[in-house]
């Protein structure tokens, strides 16, 4: 009897899901795609990464980021690492990206954030 009445609610709770008015995965944005037609200077990008305390992840990280274009800019934000995480990020990325030491968190902040904060 339980069990008969744990799957109707369940098949109950799918139900209401599927037909939902608002429907989250029906969304009709969409980007469209303007290759060739946009000026150089607009293919780039900037890819800002939070690091704090990731030597050991920081080069394989940083070479995908590179890997995947010519005009990617990056910055590193060191969020007070105890490692050798700023050495690593700037060797990586060489004079092409830019390495800032993360101030301390301030009250009312969350780690990562701040950091994305101070890189932006």
């Amino acid at each position: 009897m339980i069990i008969l009445l744990l799957s109707f609610t369940s098949a109950l709770l799918w139900l209401i899901i599927l037909f939902l008015p608002w429907r989250p995965w029906a969304v009709s944005e969409s980007l469209d795609s303007h290759e060739g037609t946009l000026p150089s200077s607009e293919h780039e990008l900037t890819v800002l990464i939070p690091a704090r305390n990731e030597a050991g992840t920081i080069e394989k990280t940083l070479l995908a980021v590179k890997a995947q274009g010519k005009n990617i800019n990056i910055i590193v934000v060191d969020d007070c690492s105890e490692d050798n995480t700023a050495e690593i990020a700037q060797a990586v990325i060489g004079p092409s990206g830019i390495v800032i030491e993360g101030r301390p968190l301030p009250e009312g902040w969350s780690g990562k954030l701040w950091a994305l904060q101070q890189g932006l």
